[in-house]
């Protein structure tokens, strides 16, 4: 029975099927199909005794605006790796300064030395980094040497495989006055903003995700039926009309300050006015069907905000 499932995917279309799924950070993916490679070619080099130039240290940066999607590509990486047989298990631990940082002297090597051994066998992901330098918020006279200090010391052994992530200037920073952090972390990622058709895209999946549909007044007359169907041409003319509102209700700055989260502010502004002009005496329908004046409304709350 087995043999009639076939043979198991590969790694590159395990990889393709996942970043199929993302919208957007085109160069991101391009980086990722490149280091799946790497680390295949080297594998088949070892086992032919071929020559490999230096060594597979694998500790990265994500450098990102707020929203860009340095968690999620993180956990990606974390099952590219460990499907690459690169790491040992599934652990991937989430941190930030005050999971690392003690407020007392003494504490603070325990409790990061706490969450590196949780890591072992995966991933340690460092959100915001740079603040345990004082950079982005963080204190520079308190114990967050101390925590670098004891996240050094596992690097050379890339076990746990650690992934430092910030805001692309205070990433710069950080580094600055950590040279020789920096020489241990050979891969960099910089994640870039989501342009207004992205941001769309992002929407019109959180829209079917969450049991909406997007009615025929959205598309500019592209046609009736939900976010799903319809054709090409609906779907280019939906998401036509929503990244127009969002270009035009929105600035470039303020883009770059919220990234994908302007998807999820869109989408619960659209429901809530939905909400308001709804009857009592509502259709199924009526209920899941989000239109152009919904749309409208969520995106005047949005230019609100965005000039805040």
């Amino acid at each position: 029975a087995a043999a009639a499932d076939g043979p198991a995917p590969s790694s590159d279309d395990v990889l393709e099927g996942k970043l199929a799924c993302i919208v957007g950070l085109t160069p991101i993916k391009e980086k990722l199909r490149s280091l799946r490679k790497n680390i295949v070619i080297n594998r088949r080099r070892r086992e032919l005794n071929a020559p490999v130039v230096g060594e597979d240290m694998l500790h990265m940066v994500f450098k990102g605006n707020p929203g860009s999607g340095k968690t999620s590509i993180a956990r990606l990486v974390a099952e590219l790796l460990f499907d690459l047989r690169v790491i040992r298990g599934h652990a991937f631990v989430e941190v930030q300064r005050a999971d690392l940082v003690a407020e007392y002297v003494g504490q603070t090597a325990p409790r990061t030395r706490a969450k590196i051994q949780a890591a072992k066998g995966g991933v340690l992901f460092v959100d915001e980094a740079p603040r345990l330098s004082g950079f982005g918020g963080g204190a520079s006279n308190d114990f967050g040497r101390e925590a670098i200090e004891e996240l050094m010391k596992d690097l050379t052994t890339g076990d746990p495989l650690v992934i430092l992530a910030g805001y692309s200037e205070s990433m710069d920073q950080f580094f600055s006055t950590n040279i020789g952090l920096k020489r241990r972390f050979p891969l960099v990622f910089e994640l870039p903003d989501y342009t207004p058709r992205e941001l769309a895209e992002m929407f019109s999946l959180k829209v079917a995700n969450g049991g909406f549909r997007l009615g025929a007044s959205l598309g500019a007359g592209a046609g009736a039926g939900d976010s799903s169907g319809g054709g090409v041409g609906r779907s280019s003319g939906v998401q036509d009309a929503v990244a127009g509102l969002i270009e035009d209700h929105t600035t470039a700055a303020w883009r770059s300050s919220q990234n994908g989260a302007i998807a999820d502010a869109l989408l619960a502004g659209a429901a809530r006015a939905l909400n308001e002009r709804l009857p009592e005496d509502f259709s199924r329908e009526a209920a899941e069907t989000l239109e152009l004046i919904d749309l409208r409304a969520a995106a005047l709350s949005l230019m609100r905000h965005s000039r805040m």
